[in-house]
């Protein structure tokens, strides 16, 4: 009789304090993201990598796209599209300081291939301002490049700093955003530079933050600098076309 009255407890306490899923908040009865939120939408090699749009809809094409960026960067690569899902995730890990669920990512992104356009580089993941990271008590590019030099085996690079404390961009537009990252990241100059940089951020939307970083470390002597993004944002002429597979 106590045996089936303290089995029954656990039971009860185990149904009651067993996580939900941190994004719909399912009960999922384990750690981790229910089946439906943990899908996420690959971005396929068929867009252009500068704009997101398909090749074929992308008026300028890459080389074109990529004067436009001054030919400060290489090319962009991401993994997943940005759906509501992950910037619900995203929020939850940055701005309520949930740094348990980057090992979400850690499971994905442990088994990722190299792409050969990426070898022989080095990891430089794009720096938050000390008073940030002070509040947050981590930077998340920064354990997402770990990540990816545990995967690819390749080394990470510290040197980018950010020395202005902007402000947050995520609904400035794109002029706003250019405006606000001015002389916002520098190098350590006590810091070596290799010739060839994969810069690595969470989420890639205008490209402004990367294009700030490049241009520092072009200044300071790198020839090659390539982008990786945990995730890119949909182009809002297509959005509804994409948004539409995420569950495809």
């Amino acid at each position: 009789m106590f045996r089936f009255l303290s089995n029954s407890l656990d039971e009860s306490l185990a149904f009651l304090f067993s996580p939900s899923c941190p994004i719909c908040e399912l009960f999922t009865g384990s750690v981790g993201l229910c089946s439906r939120c943990s899908v996420f939408s690959e971005v396929g090699e068929e867009i252009c990598c500068f704009c997101s749009r398909p090749q074929i809809s992308c008026t300028l094409g890459n080389q074109e796209c990529k004067k436009r960026w001054d030919n400060l960067v290489e090319s962009v690569r991401s993994p997943w599209w940005l759906s509501e899902e992950a910037k619900r995730l995203l929020f939850l890990i940055k701005f309520q300081k949930r740094f348990e669920w980057m090992s979400f990512f850690r499971e994905r992104l442990l088994n990722s291939p190299l792409p050969d356009e990426l070898r022989g580089g080095v990891l430089v993941p794009v720096p938050v301002h000390p008073k940030r990271l002070l509040g947050r008590g981590f930077n998340q590019t920064e354990i997402l490049a770990h990540y990816l030099s545990l995967s690819w085996n390749i080394e990470v690079h510290h040197g980018l700093k950010k020395v202005k404390d902007t402000l947050a961009q995520s609904q400035m537009t794109r002029a706003e955003r250019s405006r606000n990252l001015i002389k916002s990241f520098e190098w350590d100059d006590c810091k070596s530079l290799p010739p060839k940089v994969i810069l690595v951020d969470d989420v890639f939307t205008t490209g402004e933050t990367v294009r700030r970083c490049a241009s520092v470390l072009k200044e300071r002597g790198v020839k090659l600098v390539f982008v990786w993004a945990l995730f890119r944002t949909i182009p809002q002429n297509e959005g509804l076309e994409m948004a539409s597979s995420f569950r495809g």
